[in-house]
């Protein structure tokens, strides 16, 4: 089936590499769409970037170029629609050519179905939602609306410092918990639709949880943060992969053991003193070792005392992500 996926623009990298696997095809239309050849199933329960995914009806440059008959595939006689498009004369062109072409009604209050139109370069692409596929970056676990960070992008920050349940990982500013968590689903392999299953007209399998090797750390100085991540941990089914911890920047060293971390993987809040930071990492992060930052403050000049370097870094939601690494 030809697949429209959307997803964050910042996270397109990860977003590719995670649904690769699953598509005969690949084909980037814009920096924050792919078109694809793929089952719809498929990339629902195995992703965790992609935001939305569409099927691809037809692709034109003017309405005139298609045939009527193509949208008989797609709606039914007795079925009512309607088409968004930013463009008020292809939405009516568009509109007229489905109707003649599959013999139905055209509804705008209630349609049984909604057509998309979007130009991406000098095409157009109509497109078909598929059912609870409309905002697959939602989180059924999700108690909290108010997001430091979006849970694909924590996603994304995990894919980005490689962990694969290969040491002990800590995440000292959690926020809601999802760097944790998403980490945990990665590691349990559920993607995140698994609990928004209800929202899909077809069964999902049940996962096979494992037991993990190594210890995930979520961590902060606010209660209600804890609070969030607790709960999303719960919702989520990983409470039980993850210790809960409550302290502070200044007392991270006197909360966890010397040489305890393998990785740590933060978005970092505003205002925090870089200095501190990596004193605390030194003391905390063993000889060998892993960290990535969100930050939205330079680190220059900060962490080569402590023998860290820079080994990847990227743009994400405005801040700068860097991966740091020690001992290899």
């Amino acid at each position: 089936m030809l697949l429209i996926a959307g997803f964050k623009k910042d996270l397109k990298d990860f977003a590719k590499k995670e649904i690769i696997p699953f598509c005969s095809s690949i084909i980037e239309l814009s920096p924050s769409k792919f078109l694809i050849n793929a089952d719809f199933k498929k990339i629902i329960i195995n992703s965790f970037i992609v935001e939305s995914l569409h099927e691809l009806v037809a692709e034109f440059s003017k309405v005139s170029d298609i045939s009527g008959d193509i949208f008989k595939k797609f709606i039914k006689k007795n079925e009512s629609f309607k088409v968004k498009c930013n463009e008020k004369q292809v939405c009516i062109d568009l509109g007229q050519a489905i109707k003649d072409g599959a013999e139905c009604a055209v509804s705008l209050e209630n349609p049984d179905k909604t057509f998309f139109a979007e130009k991406i370069d000098e095409k157009y692409y109509c497109y078909l939602a598929i059912h609870g596929a409309e905002d697959l970056s939602k989180r059924g676990y999700a108690s909290n609306n108010n997001e430091f960070i979006p849970a694909d992008a924590a996603k994304a920050l995990a894919d980005f410092s490689g962990y694969n349940d290969d040491g002990n990982l800590l995440d000292a500013f959690s926020h809601e918990g999802y760097i944790i968590i998403e980490c945990a689903l990665k590691l349990l392999k559920v993607g995140p639709a698994y609990f928004n299953s209800k929202n899909f007209d077809f069964e999902f399998p049940e996962p096979k949880v494992k037991p993990l090797k190594h210890k995930l750390f979520c961590s902060s100085d606010s209660m209600a943060d804890l609070k969030f991540a607790k709960q999303n941990a719960k919702l989520s089914k990983t409470f039980k992969f993850i210790d809960f911890n409550i302290s502070t920047l200044n007392d991270l060293d006197y909360a966890f053991k010397e040489n305890t971390f393998d990785y740590f993987i933060s978005a970092l809040p505003k205002k925090i003193s870089m200095e501190k930071l990596f004193f605390q990492l030194d003391y905390i992060m063993k000889k060998k070792c892993v960290v990535v930052i969100l930050s939205s403050e330079s680190i220059e000049g900060l962490f080569e005392e402590f023998g860290f370097k820079i080994t990847n870094s990227m743009q994400l939601l405005g801040k700068k992500a860097f991966k740091l690494e020690r001992g290899f």
